[in-house]
This record gives structure tokens, sequence and C-alpha cells, in this order.
């Protein structure tokens, strides 16, 4: 029965003819057809798993729905309370969401736990580690910002900001994930133990 699993999966059915499945990209997609600009090599790799795990893992959930709640919050709060000239500067805000993500990276291998020794004894891949996680960061919260920016200028007619919002958030994001990247590497901490739903019962293995 193993034997014929295995089989059956690696056969491919195309047309009413069987191939054998090779293991090359187009068998196996790793990164997403969409995102063709990320590389091939291990950081591309990185990059995509970090992206799958943004939406299969609760805990990492957390960090981007709390980066789309301030995001989100804090520029529609300012423009409403904000008059008819304050009010259009309230689009700086966007570049919140940003910042919020940059916490929750300051502890870049935390919720890798035990699967960072993987890297660990692969040899020299921290670098690309690190690269695919801040490039995953990036890709994750960019468009964020360019949304709730573009939203809050509709809203406030504070289109001149925006620009001025996207490049903050770039910034923000370069600097702090380059402090998050010192810290992770010379601070790291295992996650507590915890029986709550969005923190995995292991996570002081790591």
């Amino acid at each position: 029965w193993w034997g014929a699993a295995l089989e059956r999966s690696m056969t491919v059915i195309q047309g009413g003819q069987t191939s054998k499945r090779r293991a090359s990209a187009d068998a196996l997609p790793l990164r997403f057809p969409r995102l063709r600009f990320l590389d091939g090599g291990p950081w591309g790799a990185v990059t995509a798993k970090e992206l799958r795990y943004f939406g299969r893992e609760p805990r990492r959930k957390v960090t981007l729905v709390n980066s789309v709640l301030f995001g989100v919050a804090l520029p529609v709060w300012a423009a409403l309370r904000g008059g008819a000239d304050q009010g259009s500067k309230a689009v700086l805000l966007a570049s919140v969401a940003g910042y919020i993500a940059v916490l929750g990276s300051s502890n870049q291998f935390g919720l890798d736990g035990p699967a960072v020794w993987l890297d660990a004894v692969a040899g020299d891949t921290m670098r690309s580690v690190l690269v695919g996680k801040n490039v995953a960061v990036v890709l994750e919260v960019l468009p964020i910002v360019t949304v709730v920016g573009v939203a809050t200028a509709a809203l406030t007619g504070g289109w001149l900001y925006l620009p001025a919002a996207i490049v903050l958030a770039l910034a923000g994001l370069g600097v702090g994930l380059a402090t998050a990247d010192v810290v992770s590497v010379l601070s790291p901490l295992p996650l507590p133990e915890s029986r709550s739903p969005f923190a995995s019962s292991g996570g002081g293995q790591g």
C-alpha cells in the first residue's frame, strides 16, 4: 500500500497520458506565481514560507491583525477628530502598521521554535533566513499602508501626504527591521509556555 501510494504521488495524469512527476519548481510550486520577482534561491524560499505561515499560524496572525487594527484605527481616528486642515495630515499615520509589524519582528526566531536548528546545522544560511523574513514583513505591511493611506486620503483630501506616508513606512521598516535582526541574533528568546490558542503548547522547545 505504501509503495502504491508513493508511486501514485509521483505520477501526473494529463490529457489521459501518465507521466512521472519530476522534482522541479513546476511540480512543486514553492514560490507564489504572482510574486515572480522573488529569488529562486534560499531567501526567496524563506519569504514564501513566511508568507504562507502568516495565513496558517495563529501566533503570526495576531501580529498581522494588530498591524491592520492599529494601521486603520489611528488614521481614521485622527481624520475624524482633526479639522479640515489637520485631518489631511492623518494620512501620515498610515505608516503605523509598519511600526507594529516591526515590534512583532524583534524576535525573528522565537516563532520558529526547534525548526531554527535546521537552519543552524545547514551552515551559513542565517543571512538568507533574515533577508527572507524581512522581505516577507515588507510584503505583508506595504499593501496595508497603501490601502489605508489611499482610503484616508480619499476621506480627508490629503493626497499630498500619501507619498510621504509610504516613504515613512519604508524608512521605518528599514530601520526597525535592521534593529530587529541584530536583537534577534544577539538575544533570541523562546516563546513562553502557554495554553492560549494563539501560542503553541511547545513554544519553549526552541
